[in-house]
């Protein structure tokens, strides 16, 4: 977009399209090399016609070999790369355009691009090696020591191509170990593009696009999302997703708010609901579901609830009531205790025209951001522990190929086999505690899977937040930032509550009232309390449980509120501040009710010893 438009919207560009500067090189590198190949692909193949075809060139021979055998030699040399690279291309493609929306189309384009390097070397190796054994080493006859030489070079190659499927094999295997929780982590992708196309849907007061599957597995495979970016007065900015940039996220969303409104509106806090809803369009059918026979594809999921989020916090601007502020609430309860037309105003907000808050806009648009700072964490972690346990198995498979090239090439004899096997028994029982240590982390952390960076959990009976991921330790910051150390074999052992992963939570208030505590009172509480939880759809759910514990003393009821945050403790700073403002409002509630707790009355000794007066002695005459 050009600058001076005024546009304003948030925009993820696709990985590749326009990415960093070593993703272009990358590209720039990549399409080079395809073409140098494609240029000898073309050369060497007019060099083959011409020498089956051109007489002066048919008996062609170096070093006793035909010049067609070494034009198929070289051909396979240099070419073999290109030709695994397309016949790695076509499977996928054929996937991307026939199975584009079967449910394991994802794992297996994940697979399929983790292990695409590593079968395009075992291709081009083969090729090699087929162009050499059936060109070269058999059909003449030839003396004893170039016998022997062509066999060297024979097993040499066969040692290779097995080394090569072995490395294939092992890149599987990691990938195998490492989607073990890939599902989950693929949800987290999918939710934050989808909110991340909501939010450039409304920015540029567009319908939200159909998800590709291509920005999910380049964000896999990039290991981190592209950046946040928007256009904000003519100018581009950055939000900087590698730090907190909360700031940056509200500027954002103040200039998307601005825009929506538009210069002609009377009131810049507010926004009809109408027009978000228009962006955030609930499809009755999309493809995926239809395919899949399904009611509702995770996107469905994700525009259905951030319609049920801008629609359970609209208001009417007009009787609409900040339910924060204690004076206002005070009021508001007065209303219902004294049978005023609160319903009334209700009713009529209700089916008046909606409008959204300016603040519930950006507290909106900071929740996407912070839930794309979070799956970009987990996203460059993954990657550490990911790339920990590729150099752990890289060290031992590149160790056993050694070995089975030397045993291809008969460098080694049985008997070094042997002795080699004795002192690796040695190793194995000096170092089988370490690699049982390793291998249980390695399971904690990809098969067991319950964290990931950024989640608050619950270990030992301490809140702590994931900071750092690796394959043998696990780092916590605990509330006063202290970091603290689990190995994971450790951590296996012990129970461990996510908070992240958790549904909506619930919360407990406990309190006393007075025995004595007429009974309409009562029942003036539990309505109130209930009016005001379901007034209150964005903080809290309305269902709820208000119990009556015990009656202790004769003189007072305990009694607890149970109710459920529409959040689970994650924010665990939001949490507070919500229970806190329940607190003060159930105080105001009280107040208004004129429920109190009244202490027994208390038993007062009074003893009397005389005066001191009595005690001192007349004076003496």
């Amino acid at each position: 977009m050009s600058e001076g438009t005024g546009d304003v919207f948030l925009n993820i560009q696709d990985h590749g399209s326009s990415g960093s500067k070593g993703d272009e090189e990358h590209k720039m590198m990549k399409w080079t090399l395809i073409f140098i190949e494609s240029t000898a692909f073309l050369c060497i193949m007019g060099l083959l016609i011409t020498t089956l075809t051109v007489d002066r060139f048919q008996n062609s021979r170096i070093w006793d070999f035909e010049m067609w055998k070494w034009c198929f030699l070289i051909l396979a040399v240099l070419c073999g790369r290109l030709i695994g690279y397309l016949l790695t291309q076509a499977p996928v493609k054929l996937i991307w355009k026939f199975c584009s929306r079967r449910h394991w189309i994802e794992r297996a384009l994940y697979f399929a691009y983790g292990v695409k390097k590593s079968i395009i070397v075992f291709i081009w190796e083969a090729l090699v090696l087929l162009a050499w054994a059936l060109l070269f080493d058999r059909g003449v006859k030839r003396s004893e020591e170039v016998r022997k030489t062509l066999n060297d070079v024979t097993r040499g190659l066969v040692g290779s191509l097995i080394g090569v499927a072995i490395w294939s094999l092992k890149t599987l295997l990691v990938k195998l170990v490492a989607s073990f929780h890939v599902k989950t982590l693929f949800q987290r992708i999918k939710e934050a593009n989808y909110n991340r196309k909501i939010l450039e849907a409304v920015s540029k007061k567009e319908e939200v696009k159909q998800d590709t599957r291509r920005e999910l597995l380049n964000a896999i495979r990039g290991e981190k999302l592209p950046p946040l970016c928007f256009f904000g007065d003519g100018n581009y900015k950055e939000i900087n997703i590698e730090d907190d940039r909360v700031e940056e996220a509200k500027e954002a969303a103040n200039e998307i708010f601005k825009k929506l409104v538009g210069p002609n509106y009377n009131d810049e806090k507010y926004v009809d609901l109408k027009i978000l809803l228009n962006c955030v369009k609930d499809k009755e059918q999309c493809p995926d579901c239809q395919l899949l026979k399904k009611k509702k594809c995770h996107q469905c999921e994700v525009i259905k609830e951030t319609r049920e989020y801008f629609e359970a916090v609209a208001e009417d601007k007009c009787t609409g009531r900040e339910q924060n502020n204690q004076s206002e609430f005070r009021k508001w309860v007065n209303e219902l205790v004294n049978g005023e037309p609160a319903e009334a105003a209700a009713d009529k907000a209700a089916h008046g025209d909606k409008q959204i808050k300016k603040s519930v806009f950006r507290n909106w648009v900071v929740k996407v951001y912070k839930g794309y700072v979070s799956v970009n964490s987990a996203l460059k972690y993954r990657k550490t522990a990911v790339d920990e346990l590729n150099k752990l198995a890289s060290v031992v498979v590149l160790f056993v190929i050694i070995i089975v090239w030397l045993l291809f090439m008969e460098i080694l004899t049985t008997k070094i086999v042997v002795f080699m096997t004795s002192q690796l028994l040695l190793v194995v029982f000096m170092f089988g505690n370490t690699a049982k240590t390793v291998f249980e982390a390695i399971i904690f952390v990809f098969v067991m899977h319950p964290f990931d960076v950024g989640d608050r959990c619950l270990v030992d009976g301490i809140q702590m937040v994931v900071d750092e991921m690796e394959i043998l330790t696990t780092t916590f910051l605990r509330f006063d930032n202290a970091r603290i150390f689990y190995p994971n074999s450790i951590l296996s052992t012990k129970y461990i509550c996510n908070f992240y992963r958790s549904p909506p939570m619930m919360d407990t208030v406990e309190f006393a009232i007075d025995l004595q505590t007429p009974d309409d009172d009562i029942t003036k509480l539990q309505n109130i309390i209930k009016r005001y939880l379901k007034s209150n759809p964005r903080r809290w759910r309305p269902d709820h449980s208000l119990q009556f514990k015990e009656i202790e003393n004769m003189n007072k009821m305990k009694v607890i509120l149970y109710f459920n945050h529409t959040i689970n403790f994650q924010d665990i700073i939001k949490k507070g501040k919500r229970r806190s403002e329940l607190v003060l409002h159930m105080r105001i509630i009280f107040d208004v009710l004129g429920i109190k707790y009244k202490l027994l009355p208390q038993q007062v000794d009074l003893n009397y010893n005389g005066s001191m007066a009595s005690a001192i002695p007349p004076p003496s005459r």
